[in-house]
């Protein structure tokens, strides 16, 4: 089993995103990524190995938050939440329980291919983190910024090392961003438990 990353795909020229989509990363991460999947393609074809490359949205989940720790901490606090853009765009995540239960059938199994993973159910950000607000009780408020001045001091606050995002966050969370999940529901019996 390889845990890729939709990061392979780059920003999408295209919604929604299917697996045979091209995979056109835009930083380092993604590219190390689409390195990986390279040798396992090239592995389960010289060597015929039972690989699955499963390629989650962006993770959340019980010990799971990454750079969300910090936006968890901002909501508690009743903060304003600042989002790149107008938060209109749909934008897809993965729970972590579905990138393990994907993980458990496609091994037991023994299923070789590549799996785009994300929830069934997701809106736009701006939505998503509103409702989000109301289920813990939090006064927070979506406040947007623009996206193209957001991203230029983003890409200087990222050179100086001093930015919680990564080129990869800053650049596609403004983005429409999702997977089409039928391709992946033809193989697997999996299906999401969770919405965003």
């Amino acid at each position: 089993i390889y845990i890729s990353s939709s990061a392979v795909f780059g920003i999408p020229t295209k919604v929604p995103i299917v697996e045979t989509d091209k995979r056109i990363p835009i930083e380092a991460y993604g590219l190390s990524k689409k390195k990986g999947e390279d040798l396992c393609f090239k592995y389960m074809k010289e060597y015929n190995l039972d690989i699955s490359i499963i390629r989650p949205r962006t993770i959340l989940g019980e010990d799971r938050l990454g750079i969300f720790s910090i936006l968890f901490d901002w909501i508690k606090d009743n903060k304003k939440i600042p989002i790149i853009g107008n938060g209109n765009n749909l934008f897809q995540f993965a729970h972590v329980s579905d990138i393990v239960d994907v993980s458990i059938e496609t091994s037991v199994k023994r299923i070789s291919g590549f799996f785009n993973i994300g929830v069934k159910e997701f809106g736009t950000i701006k939505e998503d983190l509103n409702n989000f607000f109301k289920i813990v009780n939090s006064k927070s408020r979506v406040f947007p910024l623009n996206e193209k001045l957001a991203i230029f001091f983003l890409v200087i606050f990222d050179k100086l090392k001093v930015s919680p995002l990564s080129a990869w966050h800053y650049l596609s969370y403004s983005q429409t961003y999702y997977y089409d999940l039928e391709d992946t529901f033809k193989i697997l019996e999996w299906r999401p438990k969770y919405s965003n």
